[in-house]
């Protein structure tokens, strides 16, 4: 019995290497272009749409944003992870009895989306890169009493991604104090004529 069950692990991993699986699996962001926009200090964010039209059982392990900007423009925080793991049971993105697509929008007081991106007080330029979620893929639910994850495991690391940016726009108070020394400069231009 033990080595049937190793014999179809073996062939499921067969069946999902290469493109097999990789094709199955997307990952679409919200907004759909992955461009945000914030003003510098603000917390800005992603909303998501991960399927798996596949055989196998996703579960994220984690998300992060590549290249990792430097530090002068803000930090990434992945809101994800911590969803899918929560709870008695994991969030598994597959086929019955788990659900084969998530969608969640971006909201900063509850936490949800793929993640959010603080912009640090003096972030300037644009920052482009992707957004990377990491998963584990399973020929078994996570979630099923049986699961071995030493047989079970089809992929231990793959990643899925989607184009992803900030752009920080100055904060009124930047506009106000550019507009303030622009009508001084003018004042003093008038008086001194």
């Amino acid at each position: 019995m033990k080595r049937n069950h190793i014999l179809a692990t073996l062939f499921l991993a067969a069946l999902f290497t290469g493109r097999s699986h990789a094709a199955a699996i997307t990952l679409q962001l919200d907004p759909s272009n992955g461009a945000l926009i914030g003003q510098a200090g603000e917390t800005v964010g992603w909303g998501f749409t991960l399927s798996n039209s596949g055989l196998g059982f996703l579960l994220v392990t984690d998300t992060s944003f590549e290249p990792t900007p430097l530090s002068a423009f803000g930090f990434y925080t992945d809101l994800l992870t911590p969803q899918i793991t929560a709870g008695p049971n994991f969030l598994v993105i597959g086929p019955a009895p788990e659900t084969p697509s998530l969608t969640e929008s971006f909201n900063a007081a509850l936490q949800t989306g793929i993640g959010e991106f603080t912009l640090a007080p003096t972030a300037a330029g644009q920052v482009t890169g992707r957004l990377v979620m990491h998963y584990s893929l399973f020929s078994e639910s996570p979630n099923d009493p049986g699961f071995d994850p030493d047989l079970d495991t089809v992929l231990a690391e793959g990643r899925v991604s989607a184009p992803a940016s900030i752009n920080p726009e100055p904060g009124a108070l930047v506009l106000f104090a550019t507009a303030s020394l622009t009508l001084a400069v003018i004042r003093k231009r008038i008086h001194t004529r």
